[in-house]
């Protein structure tokens, strides 16, 4: 039986305000797991749910095809995409290769106020934990990673990453549900720190392997406790209320 959930409140998108468009909106209810992965909602009730007319709605899910995180289903609806693990694949990738070479950069040219701000972010990362409010850690986690890349002026690299990213960005914030695996991200995060403030180069770059590399065997055991979020071949089910619900809310560490 599915569990029940808070009832989100629909949300007004006032098209180019704050930066609040349709494709924005929809986008961050995804890869925030808002909206369950493998789920079929119609475009006339993404219309009645979000107050806007169906012209930029469709405009909106057109972005979000090419991006892999909607399928357009013929007949049936607008389909969220299931996690693929072969592009999460891609996308660690993707981003593995940036971001070593940024870190080498960081380590180059660091100041001493750098890592004064890498350090309280650690703070907060683990007093955030204690709180088990998953998004807030992933956005503390994006800012710790991003922050190398803005330091080195490569923030066009950031941005293109994470806008590549949404099937990684959703395991990342999937995985968030299992406090040891948060603990350890924080750990790492740590040493990494530690690695810069002793100059040592190959440290650095052997914890931060370790640290993207690390959902290999976390992949194999989410797929398996949530095979319903991840690519399979049978069919989607439609759900009562798709908009409504907050499935992250529903997950259980």
């Amino acid at each position: 039986m599915q569990q029940k959930t808070t009832a989100a409140p629909p949300e007004t998108i006032p098209s180019g305000e704050n930066g609040q468009t349709p494709y924005s909106i929809l986008r961050k209810d995804i890869v925030e797991l808002r909206l369950k992965p493998g789920t079929i909602v119609s475009i006339r009730d993404l219309c009645a749910h979000f107050h806007i007319s169906r012209s930029p709605m469709r405009d909106a899910l057109i972005r979000l095809e090419e991006e892999g995180l909607v399928g357009l289903l013929p007949q049936r609806g607008i389909m969220i995409s299931r996690i693929d693990i072969r592009r999460v694949e891609e996308e660690r990738f993707l981003r593995i290769s940036v971001e070593r070479n940024v870190m080498r950069l960081f380590m180059k040219q660091h100041a001493p106020e750098d890592m004064v701000f890498l350090e309280a972010s650690i703070v907060k990362q683990k007093r955030l934990m204690q709180t088990r409010d998953y998004r807030s850690m992933i956005a503390l986690d994006d800012e710790f990673h991003r922050y190398f890349y803005k330091v080195t002026g490569k923030m066009f690299c950031a941005d293109a990453i994470w806008k590549a990213s949404g099937h990684y960005s959703r395991l990342r914030l999937l995985t968030c549900v299992s406090q040891d695996i948060s603990q350890e991200v924080t750990n790492q995060h740590s040493e990494l720190v530690e690695a810069v403030n002793a100059g040592d180069t190959d440290r650095m770059l052997a914890v931060f392997d370790c640290h993207l590399g690390r959902l290999d065997e976390e992949v194999k055991g989410f797929s398996a406790k949530y095979p319903d979020l991840f690519l399979q071949k049978k069919p989607a089910d439609r759900e009562n209320d798709l908009l409504k619900n907050d499935f992250l809310k529903t997950l259980k560490g």
